[in-house]
């Protein structure tokens, strides 16, 4: 169809116009004689479909003059062409240019011989020959390879059509010598199968082969309803590799077409399809044809002699070019690789071997062989990760060497050398996940998240796949452009193919098992490389805008003295960054009350050499933190300023230490754990920029007024004070928990009660005087770091921070530690300490702390924190509301808690939550907003508005009667909460845990409470099977499964369909927050993968409905829909510490082994329970016996008590003498079994309203009788004394007659209704 637009320009001819006007348009607007119909200028042109007319390709010249003299005529100015006209006069339209187009870089195959090269039909050398691909710069011929692809491919699609009996294709490239016939270059290509029928067409009237090879807009794949798998779409393909063609020949065998019979074709066409010479056909039985040794099956053979004039563009071609027969080369053994080893494919005689695609895609990972070699080499480059996705689709993907991507792709067996929508949709895919990959597990590594987009250019992907009826962009057939909604299979990547691609890139043995050189190298197991490879080049980016910012945030070395003064909170000494610079120390402390410390103290050193400036808290972690964090870290800046540090310096010698601000820096910190934390990052701070600091300067040129002192050094002030009582000069100091204990357990029990025992939280605690009094003594409390060698200092720093050695902190914990351990300070050296003995002597303390605080014990679940605010709450008997921030007090006062009471506060809050994935069994009531599944809990009110107090269930868990039966801790010389619980079921299980310590790490999720609770039952009973515990969350509407892979656990939200295009998302994965999900939605919405979403949640639901398009939510719902809208989530097993009663780390790989390793300290726990009530109903039974009997006596005047006329010792001798019990007597009832002799005045007596004294001498062994009151001197009295006598007897034999099981069965009873 020809559209007409006219429009008259400044350089648009009139006289044309005229012409045009004249013989197009008629008045009506009507059809005219030359078939064409312009209505108007603005509205459609009709067009006529027999034959193409056009306006000549004759450029209208702004030469031509504005008359009506046209210099051609009007049969000159339009013609009409036919369609084979056509396709000769405009070719690049249908096979592309025609031009020799610049050389550019191309896959090719490297052969090690010439045997591809000239070899012709008769050539029958068998010989493999091994092969690589080998990228080269090629000049590029697209109209000569575009021919020859489309008979190749329409041999290849044979197969596709009859895969029963075509299983071979051969082919020859011979590329010719000469003029002649004989040394014409010409292409033959066959393949056997099921071939086109010898017969008469009867609407066309002529046979079909002529017809399909001999007339354009002819073939097979017409009829779009058909979904077909072939290459062939528009009816020119081989058609136009006959119009290309000096000769063209058809050779077909038939044996299909008339029954007994095999027919034969032959039919040539000349001189580019303008001569076609008449069919020779040969027809005989097929009997006769075996008899004369014929083969029997059918088959196709295209020969011809391309046009080398017409298809390169220059008229003195006689020779097929190199490139060219080298990209035809590589396109057979295409074919090959594509056929998944089901065709047999030859060139020039020669078998291919490839076993399929994935064997097709390591060529592009080797080398050619060596000479002498018959064995193609690995190269360099990682090798390709494959995968088949199914019958239609595979897919290799590897690493990219031009950093961009990189595509090698074939659909339906034709090259798509632009890729298209199938490279796009396994590019999105792969990208999108290797950069979340990225994003997730080195966000420490990286300023800002790596796009897909920036994954994609490091890509190189290899597809072979079949599409339905698919669309390219032109004939060409370079470029896919059909919709993936319309592929006809599914592409999604699984997820085993994506971790591969992701894993760390794959190394080589250079030598054999004996340490010899080995031939190739051996592959061990890892990826492709693509990660490392995207993170060297972000580095590398990345490294000059570094470089810049660290520029910015190191000193400048034009700091004036009053850019330095305004920095706040600085006390900068008055001599330094002047000539005595080097003699000036930086005080650097742990906050602005340590700050206030230290300045007292310069009241006794001076201000001169002395600076100080404050840190807030912890300082950062160096090593773990991109440049863009660095550069926005005001304290290091200030710090860096203050110094006068650079980060281009060394600071090796002593003339560039010279040029710093201070020449030396002395920390000081709190002496608790946190403070040998923030020293140790201090020097972390030097080690890891500035590691020449730590060490002696390597050269000796230095003044010698300057001592000879380290750079780094601290200065440490008490933890506690022993201050003895009655005087305040006698007092001794210890300035680690270790010393103090070492000390106390020296001194004898009662010695210690002499001395008065002060904790030291912070610097904050000394006051002024004291201060002065550490800096009067500063030598005592001065400790230079002294460098002893790289791997005894530097590397037991670098172990202590470096993120990737977990394992080593973990192995450095359980060798190394020691509770008794304390630094070794060498009293000849100044005081000094190595900075390897600070690691493994004090920084150590931090660590096991560090995991004390983020591990639970295996025995309650808790961990520190939690215990403290249990303790509290029970010491205080919980049962009104109490603000949180109050409870936080009252706990911090009781439990002796050094850290600050927000911490608490948090502990409170988590412990009193109760929204789906918070706890199981929360300990505490909320009363307010103490947060919601919305943020995870993050949105919960201040500790100011909200309130608390025990749960019921509380007490159900932990029996009152067990208190006394635990070990308590002592600190600052109080009582304070145990060293663990003991619940009647593992808490641990219920609730589960999550933390992060030093070297180790912990995940447990929650479970079933009954399910806990039915374990126990069954261990108590015996039973030899038991029943599995498994996760579960209260009131969690999702699906948890097992992942058979990996033995962890799998949680799913719900998702349901609402319509066609709607989705309603009615749960979320365990531990995914509606707020946060709501952000995965909106990044699938700017993916398109999409359309929009609504919210109707409360603060217990969660209700999103989606809008997806229609024939996406298809393709959604036959796929994985829960991966696609993130909403499933891992529970994994593996990570299970906690730990043991001794205080090891242990790893749990079951549940059951949690409950297993609880079970027996539990067990033994009501073994103790038993023995303390049998001693106490023993207790108090005797004891209202003795009163009851007492009263009764002085009743009937035995015992003559109201005249007053007995002394004491009378009376207690007379009682000695009636047989009544003496207060020495009952304490040993009590006392006789071992597990009454565990800290009992943590809690009132049981059996007792009253605690009743122990008596101090003899004469008070009947004072528990003596002191009783005149009321209790009744009938009424004795009565209820022996009833309840009678009643605690009965107990008695009840507990005597019941076994310890017995008394965890009573307890699980009372346990279960409320679970």
């Amino acid at each position: 169809m020809v559209t007409f637009v006219i429009r008259q320009s400044q350089r648009t001819c009139p006289s044309i116009l005229r012409v045009v006007a004249r013989h197009c348009l008629s008045p009506t607007g009507s059809t005219n004689d030359n078939g064409i119909v312009i209505k108007s200028r603005s509205r459609p042109i009709s067009l006529f479909t027999q034959r193409i007319t056009y306006v000549s390709s004759r450029p209208f010249s702004s030469s031509v003059q504005d008359s009506d003299d046209v210099d051609f005529t009007l049969e000159e100015t339009y013609s009409r062409k036919t369609p084979l006209e056509h396709i000769l006069l405009r070719p690049a339209m249908y096979i592309g240019s025609t031009e020799r187009l610049p050389p550019a870089s191309c896959w090719i195959l490297k052969e090690d011989s010439s045997s591809f090269q000239n070899r012709g039909v008769n050539d029958d050398s068998t010989t493999a020959i091994p092969w690589a691909m080998q990228r080269e710069e090629l000049p590029l011929f697209p109209a000569l390879l575009k021919v020859f692809d489309e008979i190749l491919v329409n041999a290849a699609d044979n197969h596709m059509r009859h895969p029963g009996s075509c299983d071979q294709i051969d082919v020859v490239i011979y590329r010719g010598g000469g003029s002649s016939s004989s040394m014409r270059p010409y292409i033959s290509i066959a393949n056997n199968g099921r071939s086109i029928p010898v017969q008469i067409h009867k609407k066309e009237n002529m046979y079909v082969p002529e017809l399909l090879f001999g007339h354009l807009l002819t073939g097979s794949n017409f009829n779009d309803e058909q979904r077909t798998l072939t290459g062939g779409r528009h009816g020119y393909g081989a058609k136009l590799a006959n119009v290309f063609s000096r000769e063209f020949v058809v050779e077909i065998r038939d044996g299909h077409g008339t029954r007994g019979k095999v027919k034969t074709y032959k039919q040539v066409w000349e001189d580019n399809m303008h001569i076609c010479h008449e069919a020779e056909i040969g027809v005989e039985p097929k009997k006769s044809r075996q008899q004369n040794g014929g083969e029997e099956s059918d088959y196709t053979k295209i020969s011809f002699v391309p046009d080398l004039a017409r298809l390169t563009n220059d008229p003195n071609a006689t020779t097929l070019p190199e490139a060219a027969a080298a990209l035809m080369r590589r396109r057979v053994v295409d074919i090959a690789g594509c056929s998944g080893g089901k065709l047999a494919v030859t060139l020039n005689g020669e078998q291919i071997h490839l076993s399929g695609f994935e064997e097709y895609v390591k060529l592009f990972r080797l080398q050619p062989s060596p000479e002498k070699s018959t064995v193609a080499v690995p190269s360099l480059l990682p090798p390709m990760v494959y995968c088949k996705l199914n019958s239609r689709w595979e897919v290799a993907v590897g690493l990219s060497e031009t950093r961009s991507l990189e595509s090698i792709s074939f659909v339906n067996r034709m090259h798509t050398a632009r890729g298209g929508t199938h490279v796009d949709v396994v590019a999105r895919q792969i990208s999108q996940y290797i950069a979340d990959h990225i994003n997730a597990k080195m966000s420490q590594e990286i300023d800002t998240p790596i796009t897909a987009r920036v994954v994609r250019r490091h890509l190189l992907i290899c597809v072979n796949c079949l599409i339905e009826n698919p669309s390219f962009d032109s004939q060409m057939k370079e470029c896919l452009t059909s919709n993936p909604e319309n592929f006809g299979c599914d592409y999604t990547l699984p997820d085993s193919f994506l971790r591969k691609l992701v894993k760390s890139q794959l190394t080589f043995d250079d030598t054999d098992d004996n340490g010899s050189e080995g031939d190739p190298k051996e592959e061990k197991l890892g990826g492709p490389g693509i990660v490392e490879d995207v993170l060297r080049y972000v580095m590398g980016a990345r490294q000059v805008i570094d470089d810049k910012l660290l520029k910015e945030v190191g000193a400048s070395g034009k700091n004036t003295k009053r850019q330095v003064l305004a920095i706040p909170k600085l006390e900068d000494a008055n001599l330094a960054g002047g000539k005595k610079s080097a003699d000036c120390t930086l005080i650097l402390t742990e906050g602005d009350s340590a700050k206030a410390l230290a300045v007292a103290g310069l009241e006794i050193i001076g201000r001169n050499k002395y600076g100080v400036f404050p840190l807030r808290g912890k300082f950062l972690n160096v090593r773990n933190v991109s440049v863009n964090q660095l550069a926005k870290n005001a304290e290091l800046k200030s710090i860096c300023t203050i110094l006068g540090l650079q980060f281009e310096k060394s600071y090796e010698t002593w003339e560039e230490r010279n040029e710093l601000r201070y020449g030396h820096v002395m920390l000081m910190t709190d002496q608790d754990a946190d403070g040998s934390h923030i020293k140790g990052l201090i020097i972390n701070l030097f080690r890891h920029f500035w590691p020449a600091l730590l060490r002696p300067s390597i050269d000796n040129q230095r003044r010698e007024k300057i001592e000879d002192r380290p750079f780094l050094s601290m200065f440490v002030t008490p933890l506690l004070k022993a201050t003895k009582r009655g005087t305040k000069k006698e007092s001794l100091s210890f300035f680690s928990m270790m010393e103090y204990n070492a000390w106390r357990d020296m001194q004898k029990e009662d010695n210690t009660r002499k001395w008065k025992v002060k904790y030291y939280k912070g610097l904050g605690t000394s006051t002024s005087a004291e201060a002065k009094e550490y800096f009067l003594a500063f030598v005592r409390h001065h400790r230079p770091f002294r460098w002893k060698s790289e791997a005894e200092d530097g590397g037991r720093i670098d172990m202590a921070f470096e993120k990737d050695r977990a394992n080593d902190r973990k192995d450095w914990i359980l060798t190394t530690y020691d509770e008794h351990s304390m630094l070794n300070v060498n009293a000849y050296d100044g005081n000094s300490v190595t900075y390897g003995d600070f690691v493994d002597n004090e920084l150590i303390h931090f660590s096991n702390a560090n995991n004390i605080r983020a591990l639970p014990s295996v025995v309650d679940g808790l961990k520190p924190s939690q215990r403290k605010v249990l303790y509290a709450c029970f010491k205080r008997s919980l049962k009104d509301e109490i603000k949180v921030a109050q409870l936080a007090g009252y706990c911090a006062e009781h439990t002796a808690y050094h850290h600050g009471e927000a911490s608490l506060h948090t502990t409170i809050v988590g412990m009193a939550q109760d929204f789906v994935g918070s706890n199981n069994i929360n300990l505490l009531i909320p009363s307010g907003q103490f947060g919601t599944r919305l943020m995870g809990g993050r949105d919960a009110a201040s500790p100011r508005y909200i309130f608390t107090h025990l749960s019921p269930l509380a007490r159900l868990l932990f029996p009152e009667v067990d208190d006394m039966l635990l070990t308590h801790k002592e600190e600052e010389g109080q009582l304070i909460e145990p060293n663990f619980y003991c619940p009647v079921i593992p808490l641990l299980l219920i609730n589960g845990c999550k933390g992060i310590g030093t070297g180790w790490s912990t995940y447990i999720p929650h479970h079933n409470p009954r399910d806990v609770l039915n374990y126990i039952r069954a261990k108590l009973n015996g039973d030899k099977t038991l029943p599995t515990i498994k996760p579960w969350v209260r009131d969690f509407e999702g699906d948890i499964t097992v992942d058979i892979e990996s033995g962890s656990y799998i949680t799913q939200g719900r998702i349901t369909p609402t319509s066609h295009s709607s989705v309603s998302i009615t749960e979320l994965p365990i531990g995914v927050w509606t707020n946060d999900y709501r952000k995965s939605l909106v990044n699938m919405m700017a993916k398109a993968e999409i359309t929009s979403f609504s919210e109707s949640h409360t603060t217990s639901q969660v209700s999103f409905d989606v809008k997806v398009n229609i024939s996406k939510l298809q393709r959604y719902l036959h796929g994985d829909i829960y991966k696609i809208f993130n909403l499933r989530n891992a529970l994994s097993t593996r990570n299970m510490h906690a730990f043991t009663p001794d205080m090891k780390i242990a790893r749990y790989s079951t549940p059951q082994e949690i409950a297993d390793s609880f079970f027996p300290i539990r067990l033994k726990l009501y073994g103790d329970r038993k023995s303390l009530l049998e001693c106490y109903m023993e207790r108090t039974a005797t004891t209202m016996r003795n009163k009851a009997r007492f009263i009764e006596a002085v009743s009937a005047d035995k015992i003559n008590l109201l005249r007053g006329r007995k002394s004491k010792e009378a009376t207690i001798a007379l009682l000695e003498e009636m047989g009544f019990s003496k207060h020495s007597e009952l304490n040993a009832i009590k006392t006789k079994h071992a597990a009454v002799k565990r800290p009992s005045e943590v809690f009132s007596d049981i059996s007792e309203s009253t605690t009743v004294e122990s008596p101090s001498d003899s004469t008070n062994e009947f004072d528990y009788l003596l002191n009783m009151p005149l009321s209790s001197l009744t009938k009424e009295k004795i009565d209820a004394l022996n009833e309840e006598a009678w009643k605690t007897e009965v107990k008695l034999n009840e507990i005597k007659n019941s076994s310890k099981e017995d008394l965890w069965h009573a307890d699980l009873d009372k346990l279960e209704p409320h679970i």
